[in-house]
């Protein structure tokens, strides 16, 4: 959906390997006109950043699924890992899910569980979700074809945008645990880390919390 330089590697291979690839959003005429031509038998989502209209949902002769890397309905939308860790998940997981007009609301294919270890940044425990999830991706679309409904999801639900939490920014009143948690969840690369605001008013990056006490002891943050 996005022309960026992380992309690009991508689309280079999917040429390589013969497969035309576009970067026209899931709502152009394009990508529409496309979907009625090709007929597809299954649409396979993966970390897509558009939300899908019924016109492309309804499409594929045996429907859509999608891979989302939490325990839905748990943290539904975007920086799924991200919240994992600011709220202190024990476990977060993968879950491979049917697609409705609803963000990750659709009956669950598959789902499996993965401890969030204490060392887990969001870079690290994102793609560790996403490996573990790819590796489904076959027995998913499989389930598809075999027109297996799913299980409806069950459980507390939670949704959360593509805003970073506090603006990534540390409040040094919080308690030292939840600024290290902070430090990891906000650990994205090449996206800039957590942040303080020094007392020139100037963002510092901050990667472990004897990063804060150095700046303490220079004098830039109380």
């Amino acid at each position: 959906t996005h022309d960026l330089p992380e992309n690009r590697g991508f689309a280079l291979e999917c040429e390589r390997l013969g497969i035309r690839a576009t970067m026209h959003s899931c709502r152009s005429p394009e990508v529409l006109q496309e979907m009625k031509t090709h007929a597809p038998t299954v649409l396979v989502s993966v970390y897509y950043r558009e939300i899908f209209p019924p016109s492309v949902l309804l499409t594929p002769e045996h429907g859509c699924v999608n891979l989302h890397p939490s325990l839905l309905p748990r943290h539904r939308g975007a920086m799924s890992a991200v919240h994992a860790i600011l709220e202190a998940d024990e476990y977060s997981g993968f879950t491979w899910h049917r697609m409705t007009p609803e963000v990750d609301s659709g009956n669950i294919l598959i789902q499996e569980r993965e401890r969030v270890r204490n060392s887990d940044t969001a870079f690290s425990l994102y793609y560790r979700l996403l490996n573990m999830g790819a590796s489904q991706l076959t027995r998913a679309v499989q389930l598809l074809l075999n027109g297996e409904p799913g299980a409806p999801q069950a459980g507390e639900s939670s949704y959360h945008g593509r805003q970073l939490p506090n603006q990534g920014r540390i409040d040094l009143d919080w308690p030292r645990e939840r600024i290290e948690r902070f430090i990891r969840a906000m650990h994205f690369p090449p996206h800039s880390g957590a942040t303080i605001i020094d007392m020139n008013g100037d963002a510092q990056e901050v990667t472990s919390f004897r990063c804060i006490e150095q700046l303490r002891s220079r004098g830039l943050v109380s």
